[in-house]
């Protein structure tokens, strides 16, 4: 299984509060357990951080 990678100013699809909703990837970060959180800037106008994993390309 290989892993989608995501950058800065990439259109994604991100999960928020149980809809998917299309927006740009601003910034990645990575925890210190390893997880890789990523801010995204939803078409809604609303910023969220989530786990990388859980993005899809739009």
């Amino acid at each position: 299984m290989s892993a989608v990678s995501f950058g800065p100013g990439m259109r994604v699809t991100a999960n928020d509060g149980g809809r998917a909703t299309k927006g740009v990837v601003q910034s990645l970060h990575r925890l210190a357990d390893g997880t890789t959180m990523a801010t995204v800037a939803l078409d809604t106008g609303k910023t969220i951080t989530v786990a990388a994993a859980t993005l899809a390309r739009a």
